[in-house]
């Protein structure tokens, strides 16, 4: 990145930090850093896993075509289907070529409207796929989620890292998607309080971050192993204390990601189809599962500087949209060099041609409904 654009960004956040001017990559271990959505290692997301009802196997595949047929939720995992033409929601042309252009900040899809016209049927079990370049979300989109909120996962001192992503966020003008835990880094719920008064989209991310399913041996966070009351408790109880913090007025929360994506992502050696059907169907009475489509990788362990995680996430999606990923980013809100990476980001996306857009877009294109209409017996949220 040129260092013109650099000080721009820096400048852009109110109170920037010194990382913005930091150029060297550090691979020191992180004391609470991991990637995949949690704290433990693995690859930055597996591509090609089902759409729509969560019943059996997810290693299935998703056809690089667009996603315009309906998803039954088989336990084959498949979806195949053709695209051709546009859709009122700021789209065109083929599933590899189609934009959306709702203004930079979004949302892009204000109208609900399904990709092409054609919503997929969501199934018993609702999700989205962990593909990189996800046929049902124009290429131009990049859909900003931050886990593990609130909190801080640094050294003692650190300020709070989410009340900072906030002030910034903010500051643009702009709302993104946030997976709440109530009892993982335990920041200040003052945080949550101002993602509800600043509009942004609130998820659920279940009490603790334990594994809902199974868990590597090796691993030593706890794990629910697919007990049907654990994962009641971590997903409901989670919806509870959030509605508490919030004085009773969030009473639903039907936007979920699945601590380290289990048992969701395909393939992952450790949790079966029975997890998975377990899992799902519990999570299916409070919301609908998002994975992400490309991972940030800023919680694989290393003690990144904010430039080189720029840098990677650049690389990730490429200059020009449709060209490599797109969709729905894994980052986290509370890491120090995410916070700092972010205001850096934003002006590098909106010079390359991307737009910013939210899960609520996602669901519509997918879809054609908003989260809250999907699941039964749940208010707009």
């Amino acid at each position: 990145m040129k260092l013109t654009a650099l000080n721009v960004a820096c400048a852009l956040w109110l109170g920037g930090f010194a990382a913005c001017s930091s150029h060297s990559t550090e691979s020191s271990s992180d004391d609470g850093g991991t990637s995949n959505g949690g704290r433990t290692s693995g690859s930055s997301g597996a591509s090609g896993s089902s759409i729509g009802s969560a019943s059996g196997s997810t290693s299935g595949s998703t056809s690089s075509a667009s996603s315009g047929s309906s998803s039954s939720g088989s336990s084959s995992g498949s979806t195949s289907a053709s695209s051709s033409g546009s859709d009122a929601g700021g789209t065109s042309g083929s599933s590899s070529g189609s934009t959306a252009g709702q203004g930079f900040l979004g949302p892009q899809n204000p109208t609900c409207v399904p990709m092409n016209g054609k919503p997929q049927d969501p199934g018993p079990a609702p999700q989205t796929d962990f593909s990189t370049q996800p046929t049902y979300i124009p290429n131009n989109v990049i859909i900003i989620t931050l886990d593990d909120v609130p909190g801080t996962n640094a050294p003692a001192g650190t300020p709070d890292v989410t009340g900072a992503d906030l002030r910034f966020l903010k500051s643009q003008g702009m709302h993104i998607d946030f997976f709440i835990n109530t009892m993982d880094y335990q920041g200040p719920n003052a945080d949550i309080v101002q993602m509800q008064s600043d509009g942004h989209f609130l998820g659920n991310h279940t009490i603790h971050h334990y594994h809902l399913g199974q868990r590597d041996p090796q691993d030593t966070i706890m794990a629910c192993k697919s007990d049907p009351t654990c994962v009641d408790r971590e997903v409901g109880g989670n919806e509870v204390a959030i509605d508490n913090i919030l004085n009773k007025t969030k009473p639903h929360l039907t936007r979920f990601r699945a601590p380290f994506g289990e048992p969701y992502k395909p393939a992952d050696g450790i949790n079966s189809p029975s997890d998975l059907a377990t899992v799902s169907g519990i999570v299916a009475k409070y919301a609908v599962a998002f994975g992400w489509n490309f991972d940030s990788l800023d919680s694989n362990g290393m003690r990144w500087n904010a430039v080189s995680l720029l840098q990677n996430v650049e690389t990730t999606i490429g200059a020009t949209p449709g060209s490599s990923s797109w969709g729905i980013m894994l980052a986290h809100g509370v890491y120090p060099w995410t916070r700092d990476m972010l205001p850096m980001l934003i002006p590098w996306l909106k010079k390359n041609g991307y737009v910013l857009g939210n899960l609520e877009d996602v669901s519509c294109w997918l879809w054609g409904k908003h989260t809250w209409e999907i699941i039964p017996n749940r208010s707009q949220n």
